[in-house]
């Protein structure tokens, strides 16, 4: 339960010291998010993605540099196959030679990996669809993967499921006008820098629960077209879904907004896929 008010320019302003709305210019709303007329606590028919596996165990094998007797696991990125280190952990003929062997639309799991900015872009221009210009992934899996600086994903073609579950952006996440056409996890993901959907699209179910954007969230013209999860999410930064298509329902229960949520012109309609 959490409380918002909305004007008629669709601009939501939210007190988290008391749980109440304060509208400079025009009331207050108190209550449930059931009972705004545009969101729903729970869309009809909708149904819970499958829970991803639990990281109490490493579902890759870890690459296992630095351990230390404190530390028996050393870096948890997960190996390069044909490898025993992590991409980041890659010597650099060997980190050469398996960026030379991807192709566009092929599947990758870099889990646990800790990405510079510059070793995020040789992955990426390794990907990149030379007909588009743009990278074209297939499964992607960066479930607990850090990203240190800037993680520009716009554009970008995710043909597969997306994980990014528990994943860390300590710099901007960039994924403006980018295509999922597969399931999508930011499931407990955080955002340091400014996170950027804007005129992304998310042709199947898209999770974003327990997430947390420290700073400002933009999903302006994004398109859901599967089920949408942001069930404790937490946006602590002002927050933006102008323009933006719920067609498959809309979850938002819990969450916590501390910022200004700007819904103007959001629809919300439709149901879920099964």
């Amino acid at each position: 339960m959490f409380s918002w008010l909305v004007s008629p320019r669709g601009r939501f302003d939210f007190d988290h010291h008391n749980a109440c709305g304060v509208d400079r210019e025009h009331g207050a709303y108190c209550g449930e998010v059931g009972n705004h007329p545009g969101v729903r606590n729970r869309p009809s028919g909708m149904s819970h993605p499958s829970p991803e596996p639990s990281l109490t165990s490493l579902s890759w094998v870890p690459c296992g540099h630095g351990t230390t007797p404190e530390d028996p696991v050393g870096c948890r990125g997960a190996q390069v196959p044909g490898h025993t280190a992590c991409l980041a952990h890659l010597g650099d003929p060997e980190r050469d030679a398996y960026l030379y062997s991807l192709t566009p639309g092929a599947a990758i799991d870099h889990s646990g990996t800790t990405f510079t900015e510059p070793l995020l872009d040789a992955l990426l221009n390794a990907l990149r669809d030379p007909t588009t210009g743009y990278p074209r992934l297939g499964d992607a899996r960066f479930i607990s993967t850090t990203f240190q600086g800037d993680a520009e994903f716009d554009f970008a073609s995710f043909q597969g499921e997306a994980v990014f579950r528990s994943a860390i952006f300590k710099g901007d996440a960039v994924f403006g006008a980018a295509t999922f056409q597969g399931v999508v996890g930011f499931r407990s993901a955080t955002f340091r820098g400014d996170a950027v959907f804007e005129a992304a699209a998310f042709e199947r179910d898209a999770e974003f629960r327990v997430a947390t954007f420290r700073s400002d969230a933009r999903f302006s013209g994004a398109t859901f077209r599967g089920g949408t999860w942001f069930t404790g999410t937490t946006f602590q930064g002002n927050v933006e879904f102008v323009r933006t298509a719920f067609e498959g329902g809309a979850q938002y229960e819990g969450a916590t907004f501390r910022g200004d949520a700007e819904f103007e012109a959001a629809a919300f309609q439709g149901t879920p896929r099964s």
